[in-house]
Order: structure tokens, then C-alpha cells, then sequence
């Protein structure tokens, strides 16, 4: 039996956690769960505590998504991990979720990072952001055709992404070992973008398989527009710049267009603090253009100690 240990990062998630949790409990391969809770305020961690299986550590502050993930893997690395699944604490797992997606892995030597699909509430659609991913993948099978493929298994071989969020992601050990962990300069968006990039660097594949699947459950309309443009501006020219599968002028370059596009898109409601993470962003091409290089090289190294701390921390 594989030794599994599936990582929870949690803030402020209530309202989904039992579901969560108890849907992990019935999966149909054992899984040692770890669950790192980033100083909720809602009663999230008096959730957790119902499930005695379940190991919780409660974090002083809120680390964002990748630190505290960073905590999990690590832990899980010492204690003998050969699999390490990363799963959102708004995602819920089918019983054969899991198992599924670790045979396929096990048998998949060149693919670091395996993801199931991910549904929309409810279980009768792609979540919608998922759905862009898959089209980028296969641009001749629609969203109707991902689901037919679900109900039918017709397509069980994996589906080489180029990057699908990591909401739910079986990751190899090897992998992680050559890869590293997230890195902090990434505090919530963006890090998964970067990991995709650094384990494709490395050798690895990221890929769907087609057969599994677990429910997303969150908002398919698109959010705030000024807060998806603040979104964009922190993650995209940063994780473009920091894309070590380019070369570091080509990433250069084609951060600072991207950058650029979006401070002309910039909405009719920002204020002052959306002129200053402007300045903020173009700083990683003037004063900062030293700390985006050791970064990349921190990054496309596989020489590091996956237990020391990133650069910078």
C-alpha cells in the first residue's frame, strides 16, 4: 500500500470543511490527512477538531497558500511520503478519486503532477475556469464532451496540460525532490503557475486523467472585475518573468508586455493603492531585476534541500 498524505490548507472555510473532511474519510485508499489552518477567525479549526484521524496544525497567522503547503509537504516528506495530494478546502473528493488518480501515477513515471477533473457545484458540469484549461489541452473536445467522457470512460489515458490550478494535485515524491517546494516570493495566486513551469523545466509532465473527478465547489460567474484585475497584475508578469522553461530575456520581455497590457486595462474604479501595485510590479524590472534572476536560478537548480528554507525567507 502506497503511502499517501493529502495536504488541506484552510482560512476561514466552515462552510465547506465537513464536507471536505468527510469525503476524504471515505476514500477507498488510505490517506494520512494533514490539515494547516491560516489563523482562522470562523470557526474552521473547531470543524477540523470532529475528525480525530485528521492532524491539525493551527498556524499563528495566515502564510498564504503555498507556505503553508510548504509545512504539510515537508512533514510528509519526513514521515516517508511517496504520494503527496494537494486539495483546496472548498474541494470535494469521490470515493475512487484518489485511488484512481495514485495507479495511474504509479505507472506514469514521467508525469510529476496528476489532477482529476474538476466539477462545478453540483456535479453536472466542468467548473468553469477548469474548463478553459481543458480547451487550451484538447481544442476539439467541448466541455459536453469532457463530461460524456466522465460518465463513459472512453478517453482513460492522461491528458498533457501545459497547467491546470492546483486544487487537486497528486504529486510524485521524485518529483517534489527535484523540483522543490513553492516558492514564497508567491504568497496566494500565482505559486501553482510557477510550480507548473519549474516540474515541466525539471522533466516532468502535468496531466489530467479523465476518469477521475472531484467537485469544486465555488462561484462560476466571473468575480469583481477590479479584483480579477488585481489578481492578474500580482500573479501574471510575475510568474511569467520567473517562467524558467523561457529563456530569462524572452521572459523578460514577454512579462513587461504583459504587465503593460494590463496597466492599460486597468479599470475605471482603482484607486491610489492600485497606482502603487503598479509601481510595485514594474519594480521586478528596474531595482528588483536581481532578485527575479537569483530566483529563477533558485528555481531551475535541482541541487537544492527540499527542507531548507527558499532564498529570501
Amino acid at each position: 500500500m502506497p503511502v499517501i498524505y493529502t495536504i488541506v490548507v484552510t482560512y476561514n472555510g466552515k462552510k465547506w470543511l465537513k464536507t471536505t473532511l468527510d469525503a476524504l474519510s471515505r476514500s477507498s485508499i488510505t490517506t494520512h490527512i494533514i490539515v494547516l489552518d491560516n489563523a482562522s477567525t470562523d470557526g474552521t479549526v473547531e470543524i477540523i477538531k470532529q475528525f480525530e484521524k485528521v492532524e491539525l496544525i493551527e498556524l499563528d497567522s495566515n502564510l498564504g497558500f503555498g507556505a503553508a503547503n510548504n509545512i504539510g509537504i515537508s512533514l510528509a516528506i519526513k514521515r516517508g511520503a511517496e504520494f503527496v495530494f494537494l486539495l483546496n478546502q472548498d474541494v470535494y473528493v469521490f470515493e475512487t478519486t484518489l485511488e484512481q488518480l495514485v495507479e495511474e501515477l504509479k505507472k506514469s513515471p514521467f508525469v510529476g503532477v496528476l489532477s482529476p477533473i474538476q466539477l462545478a457545484p453540483g456535479g453536472k458540469e466542468l467548473d468553469r475556469t477548469f474548463a478553459r484549461y481543458l480547451k487550451r489541452a484538447r481544442k476539439k473536445m467541448s466541455p459536453e464532451g469532457w463530461m460524456k467522457n466522465l460518465e463513459t470512460g472512453k478517453v482513460q489515458y492522461q491528458v498533457p496540460v501545459r497547467f491546470v490550478n492546483a486544487a487537486a494535485w497528486l504529486i510524485r515524491m521524485d518529483c517534489i525532490q527535484k523540483t522543490g517546494l513553492f516558492h514564497p516570493v508567491f504568497y496566494h495566486y500565482g505559486e501553482d503557475n510557477n510550480y507548473a513551469a519549474r516540474i515541466q523545466y525539471h522533466g516532468y509532465h502535468l496531466a489530467v486523467l479523465p476518469t477521475a473527478a472531484v467537485i469544486h465547489d465555488r462561484p462560476q460567474q466571473p468575480g469583481d472585475p477590479l479584483n480579477e484585475w488585481r489578481r492578474k497584475l500580482q500573479t501574471i508578469p510575475l510568474y511569467t518573468l520567473l517562467d524558467i522553461r523561457k529563456p530569462a530575456w524572452l521572459a523578460k520581455f514577454l512579462a513587461k508586455r504583459k504587465l503593460n497590457r494590463l496597466i492599460k486595462a486597468m479599470p475605471a474604479t482603482a484607486d491610489v493603492s492600485d497606482q502603487e501595485l503598479i509601481r510595485q510590479m514594474l519594480s521586478w524590472f528596474s531595482d528588483k531585476a536581481a532578485e527575479a534572476q537569483t530566483i529563477r536560478k533558485y528555481c531551475a537548480s535541482d541541487q537544492h534541500h527540499t527542507f531548507s528554507n527558499h532564498p529570501g525567507e
